[in-house]
């Protein structure tokens, strides 16, 4: 991962701080090492994260990603174990990732550099991807459906996948861990709603990239930043009240932190946003502590639409659309039909606030236009030979 840099020194060069970090409530990793490539020497000279290319998105839509797996009997999740430490980097480009560092009992400095991809670079999460892109072509040739859905279902360095039956899902395991293992790829710490697909243990394994972006903590199952209780197999969202919301900036950040990306309490959201625009600023903690008071602090939906572990025969799907001067909203409502049984209930829902002073026949247009583009996406995203019929 590393090696001592040598004496002669290339035009490339950049020494990156770092700090230890001590986290008493970890169960393992304790004490961890971050390096700060946003660091910069004055308030004029240039981070090493300035002048890397952070090079195009090739990640996959966090929202994508979740609208399939709510039509998905099973889910199976798992990481990519140090995924980014796999990925080497160029002996030419390695001293822009040098770095200081004392032995322990000595006081002499020595100059190291970093060998393989580093946490924290702008342009890491491309480099990462742009290497599996490459190594799932490969593989094109040998397992062309396979290869398909595992490179729509990768997030960074999380991997979803699932099916109707257990059967069914523990062969595409063994198969997806097995593409992966070809270019020393670990796939592990599988996470399911059927127990017999998990690892036997999670206690000891590091969070990855993709979670520790989103905020995902240790001894807490989450499905990229949704809550995912595994045992009844449902997603939360968390509102989180501080005692202590005297201002209008704190207000602001705490609804910031709800994280919802399938709009489940989009509505909600939109009136504690409202708020800011249409009342006073001294009337402000009155209303806000009366719109916290006046929900829940956790809301929780199925996980699945199709909750029969077996295939989904049909999908109808229905998007909706409201206006009103303070707002618009759009939902897309799915009707899953399995030999069992019929389910419906939310896909998915959008809302945003209006401009000032426009009238209602306009924020019409616009709504129409934010359902069926809704609708549209979500049927995208599912298996498109089960959807029978859209409506708007």
């Amino acid at each position: 991962m590393t090696e001592q840099a040598p004496k002669e020194t290339s035009d490339k060069e950049f020494y990156i701080p770092h700090k230890a970090v001590v986290k008493n409530t970890a169960e393992s990793t304790k004490l961890r090492v971050v390096y700060d490539a946003s660091a910069k020497e004055s308030r004029t000279s240039p981070s090493l994260n300035d002048c890397l290319n952070p090079g195009p998105s090739l990640q996959n839509l966090l929202c994508s990603f979740l609208v399939r797996s709510r039509f998905l009997p099973i889910l199976l999740t798992g990481d990519l174990e140090k995924a980014f430490l796999q990925v080497r980097i160029k002996e030419t480009e390695r001293d822009a990732l040098r770095f200081h560092c004392k032995a322990p009992g000595s006081n002499d400095t020595v100059i190291y550099r970093f060998t393989r991809a580093l946490f924290g670079l702008t342009c890491s999460p491309f480099v990462l991807n742009g290497v599996l892109s490459v190594h799932l072509r490969s593989w094109e040739s040998k397992r062309p459906q396979l290869v398909e859905k595992i490179r729509k279902n990768l997030y960074v360095d999380d991997l979803m996948t699932g099916g109707a039956t257990a059967t069914e899902v523990k062969e595409k395991k063994i198969q997806g861990s097995e593409i992966f293992e070809d270019a020393t790829f670990k796939l592990h710490k599988w996470h399911s709603s059927v127990k017999e697909l998990e690892s036997p243990s999670n206690d000891d394994e590091e969070i990855t990239f993709a979670k520790q972006e989103l905020g995902d903590k240790k001894q807490q199952t989450k499905l990229l930043g949704l809550p995912w209780d595994k045992t009844e197999d449902s997603l939360s969202i968390t509102l989180e009240q501080e005692e202590h919301t005297t201002t209008e900036i704190t207000a602001l950040s705490q609804l910031a932190k709800i994280c919802d990306p399938l709009g489940f309490v989009s509505p909600m959201t939109l009136q504690g946003k409202n708020f800011f625009r249409e009342i006073l600023p001294e009337t402000i903690k009155q209303r806000w502590e009366e719109w916290c008071a006046s929900h829940p602090s956790r809301y929780e939906v199925p996980r699945s639409l199709a909750p029969n572990q077996e295939p989904v025969s049909t999908v109808t799907l229905h998007a909706f659309g409201d206006a009103r001067k303070v707002g618009v909203s759009a939902l897309v409502h799915a009707v899953v039909e399995q030999e069992q049984g019929t389910t419906q209930g939310l896909g998915c829902s959008k809302s945003r606030l209006a401009k000032r002073n426009l009238l209602i026949h306009p924020l019409e247009l616009v709504v129409g236009h934010m359902a069926v583009n809704l609708l549209s996406k979500v049927e995208k995203e599912i298996d498109q030979r089960i959807v029978s019929s859209l409506h708007c």
